[in-house]
């Protein structure tokens, strides 16, 4: 019944929110978390909300229902937000982190949360407080004193090349936040480290939004490649930057033998400067 489905999302919304509380606290907690599968128990928490938001019921128990959802995926984020902190630290790095993102940002589409701009807004600003606690789509950047998980931003991409062509403009502001952030010279570092390069050059979603001039955000993801592809970079990251960029120009049949990387040269320019 609705009434039994509420209390079991009331007691999973309690102890999420005790979870939450101890990571914060006792940071050793939070390799043990993710160790024992604590990760894979909250996607699996978000798979059993697929089409929730899509659900019809009386106007009332929508409301009812929506605010309740909405309560159970804060407590989610906020225990994503404790426990995300070491999560390169204590999971061995890009290769997790890579497919985590990935399978949180597919599973919260799966949802329909992204499908109306009041959920989506407020999703968007649950994911940038993962990036930091103070983060938020309206928030100026210039008041952000550090960014605790500067890797949840390849969640945040992921998140926004899923938002309908309806929602341009709030997939303009959160991209000029993340552009942002990425140019704050504070930060530079927190983003060399999280791979991003890496995450936009190889993750397939956020590939074809840079390859594909025609779509709505491609002079976003085109800015923030320049800016994170003039920082210091791992071998790894350089080949998945080549593979990206080079090779659809290369096996581009309308040119004649001359190849111009723009993004390359800005690159080099900017790192000579530096």
């Amino acid at each position: 019944s609705l009434e039994s489905q509420r209390d079991s999302a009331m007691r999973e919304i309690d102890i999420l929110n005790v979870l939450a509380d101890v990571m914060k606290s006792n940071h050793h907690s939070r390799p043990a978390f993710q160790k024992s599968g604590g990760f894979d128990v909250l996607i699996t928490i978000l798979k059993s909300l697929k089409g929730c938001f899509e659900t019809q019921l009386s106007q009332e128990e929508t409301e009812d229902g929506s605010k309740i959802l909405l309560s159970l995926v804060e407590a989610i984020f906020s225990l994503l937000s404790s426990t995300l902190v070491d999560i390169n630290t204590s999971s061995g790095g890009l290769d997790f982190d890579l497919l985590f993102y990935s399978s949180l940002a597919q599973v919260i589409g799966d949802t329909a949360m992204l499908t109306s701009i009041e959920s989506a807004s407020r999703v968007l600003n649950l994911v940038l407080s993962i990036v930091d606690d103070s983060l938020s789509i309206s928030k100026p950047v210039e008041e952000i004193e550090q960014l605790r998980n500067a890797e949840a931003m390849k969640l945040v991409l992921s998140l926004v090349t899923m938002l309908p062509t309806t929602m341009v403009s709030l997939s303009e502001s959160v991209m000029l936040t993340v552009i942002k952030l990425c140019s704050d010279e504070r930060f530079r570092i927190a983003v060399a480290k999280s791979g991003l390069v890496r995450s936009m050059t190889s993750t397939p979603e956020l590939t074809a939004v840079i390859l594909n001039e025609g779509h709505m955000l491609h002079s976003y993801f085109r800015e923030l490649l320049e800016i994170v592809a003039s920082f210091s970079m791992t071998s790894e990251d350089f080949s998945s930057f080549l593979r990206c960029i080079g090779i659809p120009i290369l096996q581009d049949s309308r040119l004649d033998g001359r190849v111009n990387l723009p993004v390359i040269v800005s690159s080099v320019t900017q790192s000579t400067r530096g």
